[in-house]
């Protein structure tokens, strides 16, 4: 059935006595040979029988539109709450996408019974970008003024570097030095046993090379062994020539001369041979070739205490190098000049 448009119930019957209907009064008294005002009522009857129908088709049509616009809002409503429960599910994801990452962890396992030690932001930068670093920042009291202090700086603090002629943002832990570094010679050889022990750790997780590690952790172990400790002030000796090989071995690293950078093996005295040899007499390293590896690093005599060779029986030191050694040792301890 056509919709509706127009209220049946709105409607008034006309008036079929009027001369505009005669002529159909006429043809229907003609037909069932009646009176034209019988033909006029039987036309009023007719209508009201037919707007009737209307009305009940009207109140169905009615009934209809309200279920549907009954039935639409509830879809309605349905596609604004699935919206605002997609919207809910999406700001929940993002939220804990900005939540701080925690790692798994494994129920009932055993803690361990020691505390690693963690050197400040400035150290592993430098071992990042394969600088010298003073082995001060790795001992406890270098890791233990660096949990203090990093905590001074935001971790989204940033500032201005120059790398590679291009212009880039670094954090400012980054290029914070310690005022309280010691350098290497300085150092008792319970702080440097313990610091290298931690520096060879940091390398590793910094990305150095295994190759570079193995030599490093070489050179120490063998500088552990070593017979000089027997001797008076063998530790100090020991101690200095420890901190100028290190640091010697570093500039040849970053060298961009082309020079050959030979391995840590190296050879005090007699003893257990290492392949850093010494000859005498060397000429001292120009202090431009120190500034290539930082403050803090004496390497006035570095040259005479260690220079590399690729020969396959190192010399052993001698009488004029050992002395060297000793008065190097006794001047940085100040036991003796």
């Amino acid at each position: 059935m056509p919709r509706i448009t127009v209220n049946p119930n709105l409607a008034e019957a006309p008036d079929f006595t009027l001369k505009v209907y005669a002529v159909a009064c006429d043809a229907i008294a003609t037909q069932h040979h009646i009176s034209p005002e019988e033909a006029a009522e039987h036309l009023n009857e007719a209508w009201t029988a037919d707007n009737n129908t209307k009305k009940q088709a009207w109140e169905q049509q009615e009934l209809a539109d309200c279920d549907e616009v009954a039935q639409r809002a509830q879809e309605e409503d349905q596609q604004q709450n699935k919206e605002c429960q997609c919207n809910e599910q999406n700001e929940t994801r993002e939220l804990e996408k900005k939540k701080p990452k925690l790692n798994s962890f494994v129920t009932n396992h055993p803690i361990t019974t020691a505390i690693k030690l963690h050197p400040s932001q400035f150290a592993l930068h430098k071992l990042k970008e394969r600088d010298y670093i003073e082995l001060s920042y790795f001992t406890p009291e270098g890791c233990a003024e660096a949990a203090s202090n990093d905590h001074a700086v935001a971790e989204e603090a940033f500032a201005f570097s120059k790398v590679n002629d291009l212009v880039s943002l670094r954090p400012i832990s980054a290029f914070k030095a310690s005022s309280k570094v010691i350098q290497d010679d300085k150092l008792s050889w319970r702080e440097m046993s313990i610091a290298k022990i931690n520096l060879l750790q940091c390398m590793e997780e910094t990305g150095w090379p295994k190759d570079h590690i193995v030599a490093l952790a070489t050179f120490y172990l063998n500088l552990e062994n070593h017979p000089k400790h027997q001797e008076p002030d063998g530790d100090a000796v020991l101690l200095s020539y420890q901190a100028q090989v290190r640091c010697e071995w570093h500039i040849q690293l970053k060298s961009t001369t082309g020079r050959e950078c030979h391995g840590l093996r190296s050879r005090v005295g007699t003893g257990t041979g290492m392949g850093w040899h010494f000859r005498t007499p060397v000429k001292p390293i120009p202090a431009s070739r120190v500034s290539q590896v930082g403050h803090g690093c004496d390497v006035s005599s570095a040259e005479q205490l260690s220079t590399a060779t690729t020969t396959s029986s190192p010399l052993p030191l001698t009488t004029t190098t050992s002395r060297n050694l000793h008065s190097t040792a006794y001047n940085h301890h100040g036991t003796r000049r």
